[in-house]
Formats: structure tokens, sequence, C-alpha cells
């Protein structure tokens, strides 16, 4: 069995963005927080990967970098790989057959990624807040870390079709 150049290169570069956001992401964006949120890197990576990729790739990549995020943050469920690895599989579906691969589809599928880990966030605070109020979780929790992430699309779009996307791995040189 030969190995790949284009995929191990491509493989190394996700790698490189990903550590470069969760330093980013952990660190740098803790003390640069608006409404007290900070944005979700991560799922935007993943998602800029399964529109610039295909859905198996960005898949398998969502699933390792989400659980990876989960133990570098020290969240106890490891949740964020099976959530990464279902929207990236689908998001990338949804790429291959109802869209182009541009910026305007990373932003259409994004909105909704988000939305629905919104509502999972909101489930997370119904089971950890004794005293839960919907309205204050909406405005002080989920909504700005929404607009916060889906404003930071741009940049992460950019960033893997101008690195990782200049290297088509399925052509074997």
């Amino acid at each position: 069995m030969r190995i790949n150049k284009n995929l191990v290169i491509k493989s190394v570069i996700y790698s490189f963005i990903f550590i470069f956001f969760i330093v980013l992401e952990t660190n740098i964006l803790n003390g640069f927080k608006i409404f007290g949120v900070k944005p979700n890197l991560i799922i935007l990576l993943v998602i800029a990967a399964s529109v610039a990729e295909n859905e198996r790739y960005a898949s398998v990549l969502g699933l390792i970098l989400g659980f990876i995020t989960d133990s570098s943050v020290g969240s106890p469920f490891f949740f964020s790989g099976v959530y990464y690895f279902f929207a990236a599989y689908i998001a990338g579906t949804v790429t291959r057959v109802y869209f182009t691969k541009s910026f305007f589809t990373m932003l259409v599928i994004t909105l909704p990624v988000c939305a629905a880990r919104g509502i999972i966030n909101m489930f997370y605070l119904i089971a950890v807040w004794s005293d839960f109020n919907i309205g204050g979780a909406l405005l002080i929790y989920i909504l700005p870390e929404f607009i916060y992430t889906v404003t930071l699309a741009p940049p992460v779009y950019f960033t893997v079709k101008f690195t990782a996307g200049k290297f088509p791995y399925h052509v074997i040189s």
C-alpha cells in the first residue's frame, strides 16, 4: 500500500491550523471575550474542511479534533468529537449535493451547525444550572457565542482555503 504524500501534507497543515486555533481559543481569546463569551473556532475549522474537502475526510478530522479539544479544555463528556463528526459529514454531503465549494456555502452551512450547537449547549445549561432562565441563557451565553463564532467564519474559511485547500489529496502523484 502506497502512502499518499498530499494526504499527509494536508493532514499536517490541518494539525498546525488546529494547534493555532486551540491556542488562540483557549489562551488569547480568553482575555478578549465579547459579551463574556469566546468563539468556537474548532467547529468553524471542521465546517471549513467539510466545505473544502469531502465529507469523509472532514468527519474523521472533526472526530479527532473534537476529542482533542474536549480533552484540552478539561471537558468530562467528550461530546464535541461526536458532534463535529456528524456535523462535518452532514455539511460535507449537503455541500457536495446542493452547493459549490465557496465561502457563501460555508456561511450558509455554519448558521444551522452553530444553532444546533447552541441548542445542545442550552440543554447542558438546563441540566447544570439550578435556577435556569431560558431568556437569560439565550441573551447571556447562547446568542453572543453564536454571533461571535459566525462573525469569525471568513478568516477561518480563507485560512483553510489558502493553506490546506491547495493540496488535492485525491490526486496520487
